[in-house]
């Protein structure tokens, strides 16, 4: 019969985590010397208590197959223990209501069917709680652009969902505090949020933003540039005394400040046609380079 194994063995857990992560990085699972003194019943428990997939057993029969055979049936006997200790209601509400994956394990447990009923209502409460959430991240994302003049039109846009979604925030609040409170017993009645999102003024807006903003931190840095250059032609035209080299500067300065007029013209251009939602580029910023 297999002994019962104790899941908090902190140094097996440790081991085990770092055979993960080794995993995760490509390289062994286990080194010969685990791989000879392995306990598999043992492993096999700690794997299931800790909710490892199945294929980690695979794992350890590529690593150890060049030293000792993995008795898979010990491995998958204490697993199965393990499951048993996992594959909790309480376990399965909270995964679900917290939006986390789970792996296969439990489909070895004898709580297989009460888990995923469980892990299905909780589930049930982080989908209803999403409407919530999209509105939480939202405004969220408006007030990192929120008083940005740079963005032009986009600010009021941006202002005006705002007040869109601070209206319906206290009532989304109180539909996922509802969800939450019924729950687990999985009775209570939904409500369709889906629209909040979509009836937004502008739907597009805080995309745009992000697109604008990006476009202006390229621009800036081209103008950041182009400033640069000017100062160094400044000392040019300053101390050179050749006239054909001071006119190549000139030359060379008359470029660069015309780079720097048409580099604001097509800024703007350009926020008028992320605003718009029409394709734009943003290889202009590089056209000061042709001064040089």
């Amino acid at each position: 019969m297999l002994q019962f194994f104790s899941p908090f063995r902190l140094p097996v857990l440790l081991s085990l985590a770092g055979c993960f992560l080794s995993a995760l990085s490509g390289c062994a699972v286990m080194s010969e010397d685990e791989c000879r003194a392995a306990d598999w019943g043992s492993r096999g428990y700690q794997d299931g208590a800790a909710g490892m997939a199945s294929s980690m057993l695979r794992e350890y029969q590529d690593a150890c197959a060049k030293y000792v055979m993995v008795d898979s049936a010990a491995y998958n006997d204490g697993r199965r223990q393990g499951a048993n200790v996992y594959c909790t209601d309480d376990r399965a509400y909270d995964m679900g209501s917290a939006g986390e994956k789970v792996t296969d394990i439990c489909r070895v447990s004898s709580n297989a069917q009460g888990f995923a009923e469980y892990y299905r209502r909780g589930r049930e409460v982080f989908q209803e709680c999403s409407y919530l959430t999209e509105a939480d991240d939202a405004l969220a994302r408006i007030g990192e652009y929120s008083g940005d003049r740079a963005l032009g039109p986009l600010n009021r846009m941006l202002q005006e969902n705002r007040r869109h979604l601070a209206h319906w925030r206290p009532e989304l609040a109180d539909y996922c505090d509802y969800v939450r409170a019924h729950g687990r017993s999985g009775n209570f009645r939904k409500t369709d949020y889906s629209g909040v999102m979509s009836s937004m003024p502008y739907p597009r807006a805080m995309d745009s933003a992000e697109k604008a903003t990006e476009m202006l931190r390229r621009s800036e840095s081209a103008r950041s540039a182009i400033d640069r250059e000017i100062r160094d032609v400044d000392r040019c035209l300053d101390r050179e005394e050749d006239d054909r080299k001071y006119k190549a500067c000139q030359r060379r300065m008359d470029c660069l400040r015309d780079a720097a007029r048409e580099l604001d013209r097509n800024e703007r251009r350009t926020l008028d046609r992320i605003i718009d939602g029409h394709s734009y580029s943003t290889s202009w910023t590089d056209d000061y380079r042709k001064c040089r």
